[in-house]
């Protein structure tokens, strides 16, 4: 029993500390930058295809470690077999495009102590990840839901504005962004016997990605500050 109590002391002491010395607040914010494709047709030529991309967040700061956003970010995906030196991509000759318009709810991890109107703690790098939805109108199936994760960097100036950039990625659940299936219907070349086989059209196992390059900009704009200096770290 004395063990099982020193551990909820112990517990106890650091979510107290935790609660004191944070600063919660809320931060509203815009971002912009741009999105790009990896699928059947790119399969892994990063910014290919860039296209511009923007949208807005909300972001609540729980510790100077710990922060949480809510975003919606609107971008454009395209891609044509004919970018790419590969004679299958050259027989198969697909191309697609469509907006996309993206939800989604984050976690986001300071590897340094970040506190806006504290010079000691003006940058940090960071990582996030969460989960987010997604219109994608000329997809497939156009609803679908994703998994976002990326690193980024961040810094505060001015006392109330935070100024960041970040790179993510989006794992999705479907092949569909691109409308290239997996059936076998390649088109057949009469001009060398390699490609009369059937082949599939797309990888059967591979899901579509997409991934966005972002800089933001947000300011403070409710606060909860109720922190004790003596615990600043």
């Amino acid at each position: 029993m004395g063990r099982y109590a020193g551990i909820i002391t112990v517990v106890f002491i650091f979510l107290l500390n935790v609660n004191i010395s944070a600063q919660k607040y809320w931060e509203l914010g815009g971002m912009g930058g741009v999105s790009y494709y990896l699928g059947d047709i790119n399969h892994s030529r990063q910014f290919y295809n860039s296209m511009p991309t923007g949208g807005g967040f909300l972001r609540y700061t729980f510790t100077q470690r710990w922060q949480s956003r809510i975003a919606v970010v609107g971008g454009y995906l395209k891609g044509s077999d004919r970018d790419f030196n590969n004679q299958y991509q050259y027989l198969r000759n697909y191309s697609f495009a469509t907006p996309i318009i993206e939800t989604s709810a984050t976690v986001e991890f300071n590897f340094k102590p970040f506190k806006l109107e504290d010079r000691r703690k003006f940058f940090s790098p960071f990582v996030y990840t969460g989960g987010a939805f997604f219109m994608a109108t000329n997809a497939y199936q156009p609803y679908q839901v994703a998994i976002p994760f990326g690193v980024g960097l961040k810094l505060n100036f001015l006392k109330l504005f935070t100024f960041g950039v970040e790179w993510g990625f989006r794992k999705t659940f479907t092949d569909g962004i691109d409308r290239i299936t997996w059936y076998k219907n390649i088109p057949y070349s009469e001009l060398t016997t390699e490609y009369q086989l059937p082949r599939q059209t797309g990888y059967y196992r591979q899901r579509d990605w997409y991934s966005f390059a972002l800089v933001s900009l947000s300011f403070k704009i409710y606060s909860f500050d109720r922190a004790c200096h003596v615990y600043d770290y």
